[in-house]
């Protein structure tokens, strides 16, 4: 491992202020910082060296497309 440790999430999970503090997950000691897809969902933790949020790494348009992807289970709409 290079530089940094490998980083945590600072806050509560209950909490709107809950976020990445650290070193990236592939253990390369680049800052680590939260992705997410387009529509808001958490996705995982990325760096420049990773580049885990690489549009070309996931199914097409979960990070592209403008209109919502099909998914198998039931969304609950924000009231």
């Amino acid at each position: 491992m290079n530089g940094k440790p490998i980083g945590r999430f600072v806050g509560s999970r209950m909490t709107v202020g809950r976020y990445w503090e650290g070193g990236c997950t592939c253990g390369s000691g680049e800052d680590g910082r939260e992705f997410h897809d387009r529509m808001g969902i958490y996705c995982g933790i990325t760096c420049s060296v990773c580049h885990k949020d690489d549009p070309g790494k996931w199914a097409p348009g979960i990070m592209t497309d403008e209109a919502p992807y099909d998914v198998e289970e039931q969304i609950d709409e924000d009231k």
